[in-house]
């Protein structure tokens, strides 16, 4: 099982995205999922520390160089439902929030059209996958909305 300190931090970030995507997307373009989620790290050693929990309680879903997401053993369970994928990111002075959660959105295209109109949406070309990316300055996180399904 994941050690206090580390599904504190995250459901500190779940509550947080659920505020931030409250105030900036309609719920209706949601499919209500959250699968995948991540810490920013904000140093080494913390990175070091909360990469052997993740180790020791999952398997390995997606290796990136930004840091490796795990099936969690015991998915975790949030104020937005159940997150089963979960990463911790490798410090980067770019990325001063805490974290993101990741939502299943209705129809991408139509979301994506209607979003990225507005100044705190923006696309995010990942080699895997397109996504995109709400942030907003009065919040310590992000939500990325995949063009995937959960």
């Amino acid at each position: 099982m994941l050690n206090k300190e580390l599904i504190e931090i995250f459901n500190q970030i779940t509550e947080e995205v659920g505020i931030l995507v409250s105030q900036f997307v309609e719920q209706a373009d949601l499919t209500g999922k959250s699968d995948f989620g991540s810490i920013y790290s904000k140093n080494e050693e913390e990175f070091d520390k909360f990469t052997r929990q993740l180790k020791d309680n999952g398997s390995p879903a997606d290796i990136q160089e930004t840091g490796t997401y795990y099936w969690l053993n015991e998915p975790l369970e949030t104020s937005l439902g159940i997150i089963r994928r979960f990463r911790i990111r490798t410090p980067d002075g770019s990325y001063k929030e805490r974290g993101y959660v990741g939502f299943e959105v209705k129809n991408y295209q139509d979301f994506k059209n209607k979003y990225l109109k507005r100044s705190n949406f923006k696309q995010i070309d990942n080699p895997k996958v397109e996504m995109i990316e709400l942030k907003s300055p009065e919040f310590n996180v992000r939500a990325y909305f995949p063009d995937v399904r959960f």
